[in-house]
């Protein structure tokens, strides 16, 4: 908008360090003090209007996260209006699709717990993910390498029902059911007993043979939660004292390699009828399952 000035502009902005421009002539802009918020590292509010978008409460703690490692704080007035913004009831009223799109950008910050730490002191944390929890205090795998996938799923896994996350948030299909899966053959490999039947059954549960970037992110999230969650036991699962995470990794990916090198083509041979085949190939495949937990017994 033409009739609009740089200034005017940069007074809608959220955050004074998100409100510094250059002019063409190369002059810097910073009519609300942004580079000495940025030398103090403090985050604050540009104006009065920030209250009119509740989102902005999301933006601010995502910078929190973002910024993290660098010391920015959050600025005490700033923390104060961000309570009244949750006191009036308007960060309930977001769509579930502007809570997904900040929420997901936080999950890949340098330090996603901030996120979540900012949101809990101004009591947004409760209204936006409302469930019961296993774990009060957050843990996210900030790895460099995570995906987004597998910071979801670390997160998901923190809550006792994961259905209470939807209401608020429109997390992608593919990644509730990712989730929700992991949670499943988690908690069922704690009381793995050696049987191939189990290995087999999560490995179709996850779709690892037609999908096995599905396995990728269930080992990362899997070997993630054993070490953070102080919730799950972790327990023994072959003889000889393998502890739950490498056990888990070295079952499920060795058992799915070993499945993945069987010619299947000869299960098609002759005039066996469908089901004849499936029970066939479901007793090759736990047979070299069955190799593969005696190799590491």
């Amino acid at each position: 908008d033409p009739s609009v000035t740089l200034e005017e502009d940069l007074m809608r902005r959220d955050i004074t360090i998100n409100a510094i421009a250059k002019s063409d002539k190369g002059k810097i802009i910073d009519p609300f003090n942004g580079r000495s918020d940025i030398k103090t590292r403090i985050l604050k509010h540009v104006s009065p209007a920030f209250i009119e978008d509740p989102v902005r409460v999301l933006r601010v703690a995502r910078f929190a996260a973002r910024f993290y490692s660098y010391d920015f704080k959050v600025h005490d007035e700033l923390h104060k209006i961000m309570i009244d913004v949750v006191k009036n009831k308007e960060i309930g009223a977001l769509s579930p699709d502007r809570v997904w799109k900040e929420f997901s950008l936080a999950l890949m910050e340098d330090s996603p717990d901030e996120f979540f730490n900012v949101l809990k002191k101004c009591g947004a944390d409760s209204i936006l993910f409302p469930g019961a929890r296993k774990s009060q205090a957050y843990s996210i795998n900030s790895d460099n390498h995570a995906s987004l996938d597998v910071r979801y799923v670390c997160f998901a896994n923190m809550f006792k029902e994961q259905s209470s996350l939807y209401s608020n948030m429109n997390v992608p299909a593919y990644l509730r059911e990712m989730s929700e899966l992991v949670e499943e053959n988690f908690l069922k490999f704690q009381k793995f007993s050696g049987n191939p039947e189990q290995i087999l059954e999560a490995l179709e549960s996850l779709d690892a043979m037609r999908r096995p970037e599905r396995l990728d992110i269930y080992l990362k999230a899997a070997s993630y939660l054993c070490q953070n969650i102080k919730n799950y036991e972790v327990s023994n699962l072959i003889d000889g004292g393998a502890d739950f995470n490498a056990a888990l990794h070295v079952l499920l990916r060795e058992s799915h390699d070993a499945i993945e090198r069987i010619d299947t083509k000869e299960f098609t041979q002759g005039n066996e009828s469908g089901e004849s085949i499936k029970l066939a190939k479901r007793k090759v495949f736990l047979k070299a399952i069955d190799t593969v937990i005696s190799q590491n017994k």
